[in-house]
């Protein structure tokens, strides 16, 4: 296939993929919701440096993906397609910046499967379909360090300038880790290279690039300082870096091997090679300088959220880009026949083990949920699964590998179609903020008592003021005519000391631990 054929045939699948029924699905997680509702507040004040959820500072990240959000609601109005909208777009970029990197440092065929690597990975598509700051903060540390790269190898001021800005434009999506991460990379990879002297580190231009990345980041968060009386800047740089870092928040521990296991797992399909492309990397460090750069900025990624208390999938995403350049070049360029035969055997084996065990525990995982256990029928869509591992298991003793890694990618790319237009619209109707729409007039007042899901403020477009005292919420209920009240079930017994409401609906959060209530207040007869 001809190159310009190539890029134009990835980048329509990218977003085939990467959007798949985005405008459909709820904008139902905690992060989503406040993340897009923050946007729609933004907006709507004409404010670009204070964000608000709720109408409330909302301290937990800087504001370049609302920026985005908010460019999208003017175009699109408001709703899920222009929530995610630029998150599947940068999505679409990071997977041709990957491809055009690694075609220029490694072989065309090197180039295509790192591209592959990274389209069918299901957790990537996944984190790209949603509406948070991580799929701008993977694509300009991706593309940032890239770009550095090519500073370091061909001495080119202009990808200096660009790869900093592109850093500094990180620290705007998340903070300090937008400069950390690449920082730390790029430390690893001179200090295991041998290249730790002076005229290495001069290579990369580092105060040129702190400069830039402060000049970029800095005026924001100067001024949302100001703005807020150093609010912002104190709850963002102590709460959200400080003690995420050094202690779990919100249940999201766990000992550092379930960082790897997030990037092992992350990465599947073509994730069972990752072992001996890592390998492969490091035994060609020399050959390949490139290989060894990206070993060393996913190393960097894993490092950090390694050592960090709170671990999430979604933190070690931005090494996907860099580790899919060292598959990519491994799944390319090594004979069947000659190299590592037996692990080839043992991954696609595990591949085919991992189709199985898939289906299976979709149906137990979903019997197991009080909230979908009458979804467990979904995991028979996932039946053809099997199918993918016995062909792949088939073409792997017919010695024919490109057909196993092809199988294999086609299998997910199944996976993902089934996943976001069949198998998740069934289970997404199931969430709360779903349910409540088909019941309740969301126009109509609404307050909660105490902690609620915030997606009833992402489709209600109002202030949704909570109480956290049973006599004030008292208060606010006699001064309507009509009111609903939204809580979780742990204060029901609180709530049912107040004879004038009634429950009108029960429904637990779907993938989270709480219920959530609504109440009405009683009609009183004439």
């Amino acid at each position: 296939m001809p190159r310009i054929i190539w890029i134009i045939f990835l980048t329509i699948s990218a977003y085939i993929l990467l959007s798949a029924n985005m405008g459909n699905l709820d904008v139902y997680s905690l992060d989503e919701a406040r993340n897009a509702g923050c946007a729609r507040e933004m907006l709507e004040k004409n404010d670009w440096i204070i964000p608000t959820f709720n109408y409330e500072l909302r301290e937990q990240k800087p504001p370049l993906h609302y920026y985005f959000m908010m460019i999208a609601y003017s175009i699109f109005g408001f709703g899920e397609f222009a929530a995610r909208f630029f998150s599947v777009v940068f999505g679409v970029f990071t997977i041709l910046a990957t491809y055009f990197f690694a075609a220029r440092y490694l072989d065309e065929r090197s180039a295509r499967w790192a591209s592959v690597v990274l389209l069918v990975s299901t957790h990537f598509s996944i984190q790209i379909h949603m509406a948070v700051p991580d799929p701008y903060l993977i694509f300009f540390t991706t593309v940032g360090a890239f770009a550095l790269f090519v500073a370091y190898q061909e001495q080119k001021l202009g990808y200096a300038l660009a790869g900093y800005f592109c850093l500094g434009l990180a620290i705007l999506c998340k903070g300090p880790i937008g400069m950390v991460m690449p920082g730390l990379g790029v430390f690893l990879f001179l200090v295991f290279s041998k290249r730790f002297t002076w005229k290495d580190i001069l290579r990369f231009r580092p105060f040129l690039g702190i400069f830039l990345m402060l000049l970029v980041s800095l005026p924001w968060y100067f001024a949302v300082h100001f703005a807020t009386e150093g609010a912002w800047t104190e709850a963002f740089f102590m709460k959200q870096n400080l003690e995420r870092f050094s202690s779990p928040m919100e249940g999201h521990g766990g000992i550092f091997l379930i960082t790897w296991a997030y990037v092992f797992v992350g990465m599947m399909p073509l994730g069972v090679y990752l072992l001996q492309a890592i390998g492969v990397a490091y035994k060609k460090c020399n050959e390949h300088l490139v290989l060894f750069f990206c070993l060393m900025m996913g190393a960097a990624v894993l490092l950090i959220f390694s050592i960090s208390s709170t671990r999430l999938p979604n933190y070690t995403v931005p090494l996907y880009p860099f580790w899919s350049v060292i598959l990519g070049y491994y799944l390319a360029n090594f004979d069947f026949n000659i190299h590592n035969r037996l692990s080839r055997q043992l991954s696609t084996w595990f591949f085919f083990l991992l189709t199985l065990v898939l289906p299976v525990g979709i149906y137990i995982g979903l019997g197991l949920d009080e909230a979908l256990s009458d979804k467990a029928y979904l995991a028979y869509y996932f039946a053809f699964l099997p199918v993918g591992g016995f062909l792949a298991i088939i073409f792997l003793y017919q010695k024919n590998f490109p057909r196993v890694i092809t199988t294999q990618a086609l299998t997910f790319v199944a996976l993902n179609m089934v996943f976001f237009w069949l198998a998740f619209p069934e289970v997404d109707k199931e969430n709360p903020a779903y349910v409540a729409r088909q019941q309740i007039d969301l126009n109509k007042p609404i307050i909660a008592y105490s902690i609620f899901n915030p997606a009833f403020v992402f489709y209600a477009q109002k202030e949704i003021k909570s109480y956290d005292s049973l006599s004030e919420l008292k208060k606010a209920i006699k001064s309507f005519p009509d009111v609903y009240v939204i809580a979780r079930k742990d204060k029901m017994d609180s709530l049912k000391t107040l004879p004038e409401l009634e429950l009108v609906l029960e429904r637990k959060d779907i993938f989270e631990i709480p219920t959530t209530i609504i109440m009405q207040k009683r009609k009183t007869e004439k």
